[in-house]
């Protein structure tokens, strides 16, 4: 007795339609990067039904392959045969027992074609998609690979030292700095100051780090030790840092780090800097922060 076709054709369609859209939805994820409440909610409907389609396609195969082992016009050969077709390559597999079979039509091959052609289509979509997919997300590691290995060295005023940024870092002109640089995504602020020790009273990387502390402590309603002095020793300079945690009234909670750089080649200079980022960034961003003064170089 022949049996209606679409109940045992649609799961496997419908596999294909849903595999087809698949390197949409990633375009748009991805590299799109479109965030919205109503393509969150349609992806986990997507996932939610394709699990389901593959339940049903599992249900079928399990159903088709009792047949296989219970018709007796199978040879054991045939049977063997039509398992491995049924379990391998099921979505090509049931439509066409079906077909032959289950309803035992004249016309095998172009009823049969007649499930190939949206299968084609769906194929030849899901491959265009996919290539497009994959060289949009190229040309991103493309671009992401040249923004992390840009750096843009700013010198000091007085011309005498450099600082290397990576992308993102801006050098302004802000009032009696020496240097000032700013990055705005990553709420990260680096000042400096040049001295010559020999013009001023303070004359240790100690006098210069309290009188900082003293001078940024000034005006915050909570300002607090966050890591002790650290001292690093290089072949070409020393750097001195302590970090602070501190915020004003209108401010956000941020880590103060207070550095001072000598040099070994030039003895009387001194380069003091603070490298102020939010707390909650500061984590991610601390071995930068480390990266950009151990870049000082003397001209």
């Amino acid at each position: 007795m022949k049996k209606s076709k679409t109940i045992y054709i649609v799961p496997p369609l419908m596999i294909f339609l849903f595999l087809s859209i698949f390197p949409i939805i990633k375009i748009l994820l991805e590299v799109k990067k479109i965030e919205s409440l109503l393509l969150s909610s349609g992806t986990i409907f997507y996932i939610l039904l394709f699990i389901l389609l593959i339940i049903l396609l599992f249900i079928e195969v399990i159903y088709f392959v009792k047949l296989v082992i219970k018709d007796e016009s199978f040879s054991i050969k045939k049977k063997i045969i039509w398992i491995i077709l049924l379990t391998i390559f099921s979505i090509f597999a049931i439509p066409y027992y079906v077909i032959k079979y289950i309803n035992r039509e004249d016309r095998i091959m172009f009823n049969y074609s007649l499930f190939l052609i949206p299968v084609l289509f769906f194929i030849i979509i899901f491959l265009f998609g996919y290539s497009t997919y994959s060289k949009s997300i190229t040309e991103i590691r493309l671009k992401e690979k040249m923004i992390e290995e840009e750096r843009n060295e700013y010198r000091t005023k007085d011309e005498l030292a450099s600082f290397t940024f990576r992308h993102g870092y801006k050098k302004k002109e802000v009032g009696e700095y020496d240097l000032y640089v700013i990055n705005k995504s990553k709420n990260i602020i680096f000042t400096a100051f040049t001295y010559d020790i020999e013009k001023y009273e303070q004359k240790s990387a100690d006098d210069y780090i309290k009188k900082g502390i003293s001078d940024i402590k000034e005006g915050k309603e909570k300002f607090e030790l966050l890591n002790d002095k650290k001292v690093i020793d290089k072949d070409d300079k020393t750097i001195t840092t302590i970090e602070y945690a501190g915020k004003t009234a209108e401010s956000s909670l941020c880590v103060y780090k207070i550095s001072i750089i000598t040099f070994k080649s030039k003895p009387n200079y001194l380069i003091y800097t603070v490298e102020v980022i939010i707390k909650n960034n500061y984590e991610q961003y601390s071995n930068e922060l480390e990266e950009i003064l151990d870049s000082v170089k003397l001209y």
